[in-house]
């Protein structure tokens, strides 16, 4: 690997001699943001040209951030669901046996007419 490493050196070398200043190596650095690709290109524009990220990284670094951040948004959402259907401690108590409906129907006022 290092035979090629020193190989596309001189090609980068090369090129830039000639003139093409934006020619680079692409993923030769180990400490980019992927610790090395195993792999590495020699370019002749910007990246971007390539459709490659100018600075690649290991999206799985921020995972543990990620993870926490969904569990605040579940935590939310919980919370609200909670507040919106309002859920509670304060509901008045059905009598033994009596179902909602009944409970309804029994609290309701009774309608009449109005005199004038």
């Amino acid at each position: 690997m290092e035979e090629l490493r020193e190989r596309a050196a001189g090609r980068l070398e090369l090129l830039r001699e000639a003139g093409q200043d934006t020619a680079r190596l692409y993923g030769h650095d180990a400490d980019d943001g992927v610790g090395g690709f195993g792999a590495f290109f020699l370019l002749l524009d910007e990246p971007e040209v390539y459709r490659l990220p100018p600075d690649p990284r290991t999206t799985t670094r921020d995972l543990a951030g990620m993870w926490k951040q969904a569990a605040g948004a579940a935590a939310a959402l919980a919370a609200l669901a909670l507040a919106v259907t309002g859920v509670r401690g304060d509901r008045p108590r059905l009598a033994a046996g009596a179902t909602p409906a009944a409970s309804h129907r029994q609290r309701r006022r009774p309608r009449g007419r109005r005199r004038a």
